[in-house]
């Protein structure tokens, strides 16, 4: 709560400074002002995350699960109006994520010869609404950005690994993980954060997290640590 609480100040604070800029552009342009303008160009962007990630288990006595996730993207950025820099960003994304538990992480003696291999790949289809906040004629943007998300998650399964012998499990097995355990398919959520666009380059930094459970008290947030290429 905390994280998301700070990513949302960061894009709200850089909304009100990019829209107080904005009004400032409309005189500073007459007078021949280069260091700032109003961009309503679109973008294409494929870029790449590295993805910290927390399985949240709303349950007493339960610890959060880390993972560690990387993601391929592409998005499309659409002005909304012709006038002023607001725009629409859908793209598609893929999400490979792991976990590795010894045995003391599983409950056990550090002693005891076990490990469990956790394995996670999702698709999610964001949609944000993004402000331009543009200067140096251009080359260089600060882009905030709010949005929901819609995801499949396509895999997910552990094993179990005990005396040199593997037992594998599917989390959308019920069979496997029990009714309360079992993974859902469709999951949506939101996430906001802020990019740096430099010519063709473009830095973000982004959170998510589940408005519905992937399984019973059970939701994922993730971090998105981005780097991209725009054409």
């Amino acid at each position: 709560m905390k994280k998301t609480k700070f990513f949302l100040l960061i894009a709200l604070l850089a909304m009100v400074s990019s829209a107080s800029a904005q009004f400032a552009n409309t005189n500073a342009s007459a007078g021949g002002n280069k260091m700032r303008s109003v961009d309503t160009e679109g973008w294409e962007k494929v870029y790449v995350s590295y993805n910290p990630m927390k399985m949240i288990i709303d349950t007493k006595g339960a610890d959060d699960v880390e993972f560690t996730g990387f993601s391929l993207g592409y998005s499309k950025g659409y002005s909304i109006s012709k006038d002023f820099p607001l725009f629409a960003e859908v793209g598609i994304e893929g999400t490979y994520a792991f976990k590795t538990m010894d045995a003391e992480d599983l409950g056990y003696n550090s002693n005891y010869d076990i490990e469990q291999k956790t394995t996670y790949v999702g698709v999610s289809v964001p949609l944000n609404l993004g402000y331009k906040f543009t200067i140096a004629e251009k080359n260089l943007s600060i882009v905030p950005y709010v949005g929901v998300n819609l995801r499949g998650n396509i895999i997910g399964k552990y094993k179990i690994i005990q005396d040199d012998e593997e037992e594998d499990y599917d989390y959308f097995d019920k069979d496997d993980v029990g009714k309360d355990g079992q993974w859902k398919r469709v999951q949506f959520g939101y996430q906001l954060g802020i990019g740096l666009y430099y010519n063709q380059i473009y830095v973000g930094v982004g959170h998510s997290k589940d408005m519905s459970e992937l399984c019973k008290k059970t939701k994922v947030s993730k971090t998105s640590i981005t780097l991209g290429y725009t054409f």
